[in-house]
């Protein structure tokens, strides 16, 4: 049953290789998007693995989140006393889980006589949660083999079972792709939008001096700027912004970036106000209840991460 000591999302390394200059970086963006709206719209969706794996690589902001909080909680001391030997987790271990907990909702680790390894959750047949609350773990022959493998979940409610952080906040990594790909859209019946981007992929040639002023027109009364951005072949991108000044839009834009990052960083448990996040002392506590579970005859201590400028 043991696990190879490797995260879930370093498995598709051809995704490191997506940069914005790539040809399928504009589908990846597309398809990223239909999902997590999805998960958005029905509220209990779960994101496919490729999405939250890709996620890593298309919003950067995410990857840097997550291995800072990740570089914080390895730095906790985590022993579990047996009565002839005492187990110190590796650092490596609690990053990993840290990591798979942030990126899929839940992270397994394994009691291997008296040793602890990491477990990858695609070798279960399930992980779900009973209705006593507890998580079961069942391999092919519908064997639970709960009491060896430790399950650190995210949420215990049985409608967010196993939500990542992506699907938490999908609106969140919704704006951020919007962002990097260059295509704000805030369309609403009810909601006055600040921009609205038109290219000339929805216009023909032939109509797009004849539909830009209509489209000037009507825009100049129902948007508060409108942007129009144009790139073909060996162009370099033009953007011309009516009705705003330009240094004003920006501050717009870097207000609603700031805000977005505060919410990802806040989900992904890096600390606020030079203190540990409840994200992250709630993955502490359940790491502390799966191992006394699972080491029924042990005693566990958690240290928990002293960040800097903490007394010794």
């Amino acid at each position: 049953m043991r696990g190879e000591p490797t995260m879930r999302f370093f498995e598709t390394k051809w995704l490191l290789s997506v940069s914005p200059g790539h040809r399928n970086y504009r589908r990846l963006i597309e398809e990223s998007l239909r999902q997590l709206a999805h998960s958005a719209f029905s509220g209990k969706a779960a994101l496919p693995d490729w999405v939250e794996v890709r996620l890593f690589t298309l919003v950067p902001e995410y990857a840097v989140a997550a291995f800072e909080a990740s570089s914080i909680a390895a730095k906790a001391k985590v022993t579990v006393a047996l009565p002839s030997d005492t187990i110190l987790v590796p650092p490596t271990l609690l990053s990993m889980l840290y990591l798979d907990h942030l990126a899929f909702g839940f992270a397994t680790f394994e009691r291997a006589g008296d040793v602890i390894v990491y477990a990858d959750p695609n070798q279960f047949t399930a992980i779900k949660l009973n209705e006593d609350g507890n998580v079961a773990v069942v391999v092919k022959d519908s064997e639970d083999i709960s009491d060896r493998v430790g399950v650190i979940t995210m949420r215990l409610n049985p409608f967010l079972f196993g939500f990542s952080v992506p699907e938490l906040i999908p609106h969140t990594f919704m704006s951020l792709l919007l962002y990097r790909s260059r295509l704000t859209y805030t369309l609403s019946h009810y909601y006055k939008p600040e921009i609205v981007i038109a290219t000339n992929e929805l216009i023909s040639q032939d109509e797009i001096a004849a539909r830009r002023r209509e489209i000037i027109k009507q825009a100049e009364d129902d948007y508060g700027s409108i942007i129009f951005y144009r790139h073909s072949g060996d162009e370099k991108p033009q953007i011309t912004v009516l009705n705003r000044p330009e240094d004003v839009l920006k501050e717009f834009m870097q207000r609603v970036y700031d805000r977005e990052i505060e919410i990802l960083r806040q989900a992904c448990g890096c600390p606020t106000n030079g203190q540990l996040s409840a994200v992250m002392l709630s993955f502490f506590d359940n790491l502390e209840s799966e191992l006394s579970r699972i080491f029924p005859e042990a005693t566990v201590h958690i240290g928990l991460p002293q960040l800097a400028g903490d007394a010794a």
